[in-house]
């Protein structure tokens, strides 16, 4: 897909999607991105999908989607995704998901905060979930 980009600097792998994925071809592409730098031994991915093609998954698809991402990254990958507005669930029902299944995720609505919740620095405590 020549809309999206991956990249790696030190020990994050940063994967921006572009405005022409949907939904379920976003969840693929993110899955890919899990493994591919599990594969690579990074271990933090951070996930840019503000500009997919997209409005903000069910609550059936959001289980589905982090026990995907959750398998892909068998325990591996600590993701930050980040989001709009609109995909923040006040619930925090992907985060839940993502931890029950073995997924460190947290949604966040600016890159800053998400890298900083994916190298242990302060300013990285105020997630939002996807």
């Amino acid at each position: 897909m020549d809309d999206a980009s991956y990249e790696v600097f030190e020990d994050v792998a940063i994967f921006r999607l572009g405005g022409s994925a949907g939904l379920e071809q976003s969840v693929s592409l993110v899955g890919n991105a899990i493994q591919r730098a599990k594969r690579s031994s990074v271990s933090k991915l951070l996930v840019d999908i503000t500009a997919i093609a997209s409005g903000p998954p069910t609550l059936a698809e959001r289980h589905r989607i982090m026990t995907e991402w959750a398998i892909a990254g068998r325990g591996a990958i600590r993701l930050a995704l980040v989001i709009r507005p609109e995909f923040i669930d006040p619930d925090n029902f992907g985060t839940h998901v993502a931890l029950n299944h073995g997924l460190a995720f947290r949604g966040f609505l600016d890159e800053g905060h998400a890298m900083d919740w994916l190298l242990g620095r302060r300013g990285g405590g105020s997630p939002k979930s996807g």
